[in-house]
């Protein structure tokens, strides 16, 4: 099945859609190839960037060298079926988030893409460098 169909099939379950919008943390589905085929309204918060500029667009861009090879490794390593815990700052921001990646997979079992939440840890970083 085309990945945008499998996106489509999991937003229009309404559960999904209340609890994408109602966190506070950042959520987003890449497809397999790293694009980004959904972010919450967060993302505008913790990069500086509109959603719909990213759509199916890389999530490349939105890091600088050091954060970027974190977030591909961690990519990979979502893609070999494990749910990577990390940490990258997001280039335009400096916002500092903790990462979570799941494996998305279709009824079949799959990959079909990633699904993740990251949570801004700027706050709590600062307090604990003090």
């Amino acid at each position: 099945m085309e990945m945008s169909k499998v996106v489509y099939k999991l937003m229009e379950n309404e559960l999904m859609r209340i609890l994408f919008s109602g966190v506070t943390d950042l959520t987003y589905i890449y497809d397999v190839e790293g694009n980004i085929l959904f972010v919450n309204k967060v993302f505008e918060k913790f990069t500086g960037h509109r959603p719909e500029e990213f759509y199916g667009k890389p999530f490349a861009t939105l890091f600088d060298k050091e954060n970027l090879k974190k977030a591909q490794d961690a990519f990979a390593e979502t893609l070999k079926g494990n749910s990577p815990e990390y940490e990258l700052y997001f280039r335009n921001t400096k916002v500092l988030c903790e990462y979570r990646n799941f494996p998305l997979k279709d009824q079949s079992g799959n990959l079909v893409g990633i699904m993740g939440i990251a949570r801004d840890i700027t706050a709590r970083r600062k307090i604990r460098s003090s």
